[in-house]
């Protein structure tokens, strides 16, 4: 940082001793607000004074033009009259930096008010067609305005004027209207930091303040006055909710206890798979962004994760399932073991109705000792010599449920299933399969929509051209098609006419039978190639 300026600045001063003493002390609060660091507060002070050539504290017009490059113009003109918040000509340090500040973290919204508030002199929020016409040669730094662009224009202008909010929504569909001006911020921002440190600090400035409008002109001292306000705001809503809140957590503990002493009762296997959910949408909303070549390998560490997470996702929600049956069999259990326990002489007697029946045509003796042999069973625990002549001899089991989900032998201390256990297991096994089926489903959106995990391409943003692109970071190869149909197995690029891949031969997957746009139908084109 800071590369090509002298070591010494004004009276011979050390640049970073001189930043200390001189700017610091009147900054801070500024730059505090603003959010910059000492170390890169520190460096827009070197990037100030290698604007200033002349070492005198302030930047000029044609100090300013020198530097960024930006083409000469009205528009120049304009926008660094709008910086000079105090109209003396020059842009001081703090106004060099609220004016770099607010330009670069302005989005397409706020650049086409910004552009829009430069004729709207009368600020009634509307221009007329010639107004419009006089911003478009300004902008573009012409003397006639193009036929094509107006032509685009007056789509939007019915009676020949234009609102402030048609003109937004020009501006998103029509970008070329602003071009000059996005290519200005983007020259400013990749010769300040950097575009994708301006593009996080854009999103940081939409979270914490919305659509507030901070002109791009406002003083460092009214931008300070509006941030405290905002602030103070934001801690009277602050103490306003916590008043609410305390509030609500007094008549809640009166009656069922305060909202912080509630137990999560969910599985951690259940916490868990919520957890990589989040992770997941934070992802996906990084992945929706538009990175430029420069920042390939951004992209693609975003879509790893994002990779990575499926999985982990797809583990946890089988985790889950398997908990909650071991759950549900557990409680089964429980619940069975209380209520044979309860029912236990209910249960004999019945057994014994059921024996005495069975063995009417037998010895009223055998009868009488299967009888006590099944007491034996179940109040000792041991062996029965004969057995009832319904069940026949029986293993020893630690309890004995009546119709139980599962009984736990004695001597090997294994289950031993039954019917309940195995309604249960056959239960969770079919949400496995309708899961899986559906996690396939899911796995070929995110692929139709990322590209595959392994692939080598990336979605790109020209914003020269603002046009989206795919790039092949192996072999640097470009594909303009929107949604290309990318072969799984070499990674290559198969037409749109194409049925299949001509670079392995490997036929369409199910996720690229859809892009297919050849004139005869894939299915006659697979029976050809079948029937060759």
């Amino acid at each position: 940082m800071g590369s090509g300026v002298s070591r010494r600045y004004k009276y011979g001063i050390n640049t970073e001793r001189y930043f200390k003493n001189k700017i610091l002390p009147r900054s801070r609060e500024l730059l505090k607000i603003l959010s910059f660091s000492y170390r890169r507060s520190l460096y827009l002070f070197r990037l100030f004074i290698k604007i200033d050539k002349d070492k005198s504290g302030q930047i000029s017009l044609n100090e300013f033009h020198r530097f960024f490059g930006i083409r000469k113009g009205a528009f120049l003109e304009r926008l660094f009259c709008i910086l000079d918040s105090d109209q003396n000509g020059t842009l001081e340090f703090n106004e060099f930096v609220v004016g770099i500040w607010n330009f670069c973290t302005n989005d397409m919204h706020l650049l086409a008010k910004f552009a829009f508030d430069i004729f709207d002199i009368d600020r009634n929020e509307e221009l007329s067609i010639e107004e419009i016409d006089a911003l478009v040669r300004m902008v573009h730094n012409t003397s006639h305005a193009d036929e094509s662009t107006m032509r685009g224009i007056r789509e939007f202008c019915p009676n020949d004027r234009i609102t402030l909010g048609k003109f937004i929504q020009l501006a998103s569909e029509q970008p070329d209207v602003l071009k000059p001006i996005i290519d200005a911020q983007q020259l400013v921002q990749g010769q300040v930091f950097s575009v994708n440190f301006w593009r996080r600090r854009t999103d940081k400035r939409r979270r914490k303040f919305g659509r507030t409008e901070i002109p791009i002109g406002m003083s460092w001292e009214s931008l300070m006055e509006l941030f405290a306000s905002y602030e103070g705001n934001k801690s009277d809503a602050k103490d306003n909710d916590d008043s609410l809140m305390n509030e609500e957590k007094t008549n809640s503990a009166k009656k069922l206890g305060s909202e912080e002493n509630k137990v999560d009762l969910r599985l951690k296997e259940e916490r868990r798979e919520e957890k990589l959910k989040i992770k997941l949408n934070q992802i996906e909303a990084e992945l929706e962004k538009n990175y430029i070549i420069d920042e390939i390998h951004l992209r693609k560490e975003f879509r790893l994760k994002l990779w990575k997470i499926l999985w982990a996702i797809e583990k946890a929600h089988v985790d889950t399932l398997n908990a909650k049956m071991s759950q549900e069999i557990g409680t089964a259990i429980e619940k069975l073991i209380v209520d044979d326990n309860s029912s236990e002489e209910s249960y004999l007697s019945e057994c014994s109705d059921i024996d005495a029946d069975e063995d009417s045509a037998t010895d009223k003796e055998d009868s009488d000792d299967d009888i006590q042999n099944t007491k034996k069973l179940n109040s000792a625990g041991s062996k029965s010599k004969k057995g009832s002549s319904l069940r026949g001899e029986l293993p020893s089991f630690s309890y004995w449920p009546g119709n139980g989900t599962c009984m736990m032998h004695s001597d090997t201390n294994q289950p031993c299933p039954v019917a309940g256990e195995e309604l249960v297991i056959e239960k969770y096994e079919k949400l496995k399969v309708a899961f899986h089926a559906e996690w396939k489903a899911t796995i070929m959106q995110y692929t139709d929509k990322y590209g595959p995990e392994t692939t080598a391409w990336e979605r790109l943003f020209d914003y020269e051209k603002q046009e989206i692109f795919y790039y092949n970071r192996k072999s640097g190869q470009r594909c303009k098609e929107q949604n290309p149909a990318i072969c799984e197995k070499c990674d290559g690029l198969i037409a749109a006419a194409d049925y299949k891949c001509f670079s392995c031969g490997t036929m369409r997957s199910e996720i690229n039978t859809g892009k297919y746009k050849g004139r005869i139908s894939l299915s006659n084109m697979i029976k050809l190639e079948k029937g060759s």
